[in-house]
């Protein structure tokens, strides 16, 4: 039995990263930065199980989860990819073209992804938010898209998660209640 969650798409929200994460997502030494406002973002998640059954059980005695993916894709405006590309040691230069990659086969850059979006409800004029963070992740390359006001472009950037070597987590989301 297989359990995928796709394309879970989140409001428009603040973007914050720490660069230079250790493995077991420990951020002691990393350098953090405010990104900045998202257009939105989409978290895609799928896992994978594997069923114990014994015997001449009809059901699954035990299930195991045996493999996990996540990434975060968010819409960032081109001054917001700026001060990403910026603390991740990249020239914004290279942004001239319709797609910048980060970092090199070579040496990869981790870092911790916090996703923080504004709830539509607020309760006693409190706002509440929802927040994805992902322990330990990279940064693939941006994709420009059209946008129309001002001119402003906007880039697609994806955070691919790798599990933290402390518990082997991805990451988590926290819904304020």
């Amino acid at each position: 039995m297989a359990v995928n969650i796709d394309n879970i798409e989140i409001g428009e929200g603040d973007l914050t990263v720490w660069v230079g994460v250790a493995p077991d997502g420990d951020i002691t030494g990393a350098t953090e930065v405010a990104v900045g406002a998202s257009r939105g973002a989409e978290l895609n998640v799928k896992k994978s199980y594997k069923d114990v059954e014994v015997g001449q059980v009809l059901a699954p005695v035990q299930t195991f989860i045996v493999g996990e993916e996540a990434s975060l894709k968010v819409t960032l405006l081109e001054n917001a990819l700026n001060n990403l590309v910026m603390a991740m040691g990249g020239d914004t230069d290279d942004i001239a073209g319709d797609t910048y990659t980060f970092g090199n086969r070579k040496q990869v850059t981790y870092c911790k992804v916090q996703y923080k979006c504004q709830q539509a409800q607020t309760f006693g004029g409190v706002a509440k938010y929802d927040t994805v963070i992902l322990f330990r992740a990279v940064a693939s390359e941006g994709l420009s898209l059209a946008f129309a006001k001002g001119d402003e472009r906007t880039f697609d950037v994806t955070f691919k998660a790798y599990p933290r070597t402390s518990d082997w987590k991805l990451g988590s989301y926290q819904r304020e209640a």
